[in-house]
């Protein structure tokens, strides 16, 4: 009765190969930031660790006719990824959350499933307000509204997104109010897309820079921000916070 019984316990459990493994720079990051309770300096702290990571073109897996799977390497990412994962370092305090949170921010509902992940920057945005995570700061009197019909990913429906935006005129104006660990996204011009990049605010003392996964300097980087405002067109750009207590 008792090999029957632990023959029963053993096949209830779960393969070893099918436990979550946590990638031990996981562990490492999280662990940097235990003490650590304001969620800005949280999000610095985990993405300094990650200058000079590789930038990955198509770091995901997954299409409409491909099985989604879950990405959450910390070795090289690119724009989007590298935001997501910061941001779900920063929010947990356990290894064994990483990947869940990730999910959460990734996914709608958190679905792994292609459908269901969030393409567009504008619906990650809203989501993310949604759900709490970061808050809406495309709000000050020099924002404006913009409409876009969005059509580039291949296998979603075309649909139409609007959006309140700074124009590039106006950052003088918003820079003063810009923190640390402010999620920034810059407007494409090119139809049927709302942004084309994205990365994360750093302040140190009157100077803003961007960290971020650069395409054109292969690597994750900081640069100023306002040399990347002039340097690249655009119409404007957008601003999300991190809602305190995230961390």
């Amino acid at each position: 009765m008792l090999i029957f019984a632990l023959t029963i316990l053993f096949w209830l459990q779960p393969p070893p190969w099918q436990a979550e493994v946590v990638d031990p720079q996981v562990r490492r990051l999280i662990a940097s930031v235990a003490s650590v309770e304001a969620i800005g300096s949280r999000i610095e702290l985990v993405s300094e660790q990650l200058l000079g990571r590789p930038y990955l073109t198509h770091p995901l897996i997954g299409s409409p006719t491909t099985r989604e799977a879950l990405v959450s390497r910390v070795d090289g990412f690119d724009c989007v990824t590298f935001v997501e994962t910061v941001l779900a370092l920063a929010a947990v305090d356990s290894p064994a959350d990483f990947t869940r949170q990730l999910a959460a921010i990734r996914y709608r509902d958190g679905e792994i499933a292609w459908a269901s992940r969030l393409h567009y920057a504008t619906d990650w945005s809203a989501y993310q307000i949604g759900r709490g995570l970061l808050a809406d700061f495309t709000t000050q009197p020099e924002s404006l509204w913009r409409q876009k019909h969005l059509h580039r990913v291949k296998g979603l429906p075309p649909r139409h997104s609007s959006y309140r935006y700074y124009p590039k005129r106006a950052f003088p104006l918003i820079a003063p109010t810009l923190m640390t660990g402010d999620i920034i996204f810059f407007l494409s011009g090119s139809p049927g897309l709302d942004t084309n990049h994205l990365g994360i605010v750093i302040r140190r003392g009157d100077q803003l820079w961007l960290r971020n996964a650069s395409r054109r300097q292969r690597q994750v980087v900081d640069e100023p921000l306002a040399d990347y405002l002039r340097h690249n067109r655009m119409a404007g750009f957008f601003i999300n916070r991190p809602r305190p207590g995230t961390g």
